[in-house]
């Protein structure tokens, strides 16, 4: 803009309307998905050690325990068989069957092994599992001998270690010792359950309704 004394002259640049709707549609979609919330992974995030390595580790640790080294002594079963148990086939224990194995997909990204899920179903105390459970895996009975790790699992054609019982340990410590903080999180987002729109500090939002991006073809003489 320029003015004095013979009067002034003025310039502007407006926003084509396509592109303020568009932008005002992209930064509300962008708000929608802010609410979806963190989304975990459950595969695998670290892959494990491969046969060979195992087979390698297996033979140096042999070799030291020979000349008296003092050296981790590899025992149980390493390659640990999974079982893809069907809740339904256990008839009137299918709820029960249901939770432990919902346990180890949950906890330990894995399916159930043979010897461990035997041992639930027959030590089932219906108010008590899950935390016996998640004791139980700090147990090294059940920590591979080799890596001091918990025993990997099997996904699909990969074995790894899923980063999701770090995840759900978090979340459960947290509803546990800081229930405040936790419902307040929990409220920023849609209900991981029922897809319920955010409760932000206990004021349920709408939803609002966006505009269609772009209903005609884009005409680039728009731009000139």
């Amino acid at each position: 803009m320029a003015g004095g004394l013979f009067g002034g002259s003025k310039s502007e640049t407006s926003v084509p309307q396509w592109a303020e709707d568009a932008a005002r549609s992209n930064i509300g979609r962008a708000e929608e998905l802010a609410n979806v919330g963190y989304m975990p992974m459950s595969g695998p995030s670290v892959a494990a050690l491969a046969p060979t390595q195992y087979a390698a580790m297996e033979n140096t640790a042999g070799a030291a325990n020979a000349f008296g080294l003092s050296t981790p002594t590899p025992g149980g079963d390493i390659k640990q068989k999974t079982v893809n148990y069907q809740a339904s086939s256990f008839g009137d224990d299918a709820p029960k069957a249901q939770r432990i194995i919902d346990a180890y997909h949950n906890i330990l990204g894995r399916d159930p092994d043979e010897e461990g899920f035997a041992y639930w179903m027959a030590n089932f105390e219906p108010d008590k599992f899950e935390a016996q459970f998640r004791s139980g895996i700090s147990n090294p009975a059940t920590l591979d001998p080799l890596t001091g790790l918990t025993m990997p699992g099997q996904f699909g054609n990969v074995r790894g270690y899923s980063s999701l019982p770090l995840f759900n340990d978090q979340m459960a410590f947290m509803q546990q010792q800081r229930p405040g903080q936790y419902n307040a999180y929990e409220s920023l987002f849609v209900n991981p359950q029922t897809g319920a729109a955010p409760e932000i500090f206990g004021i349920q939002q709408q939803p609002q309704a966006q505009p269609p991006i772009f209903q005609q073809p884009y005409d680039h003489s728009l731009d000139r």
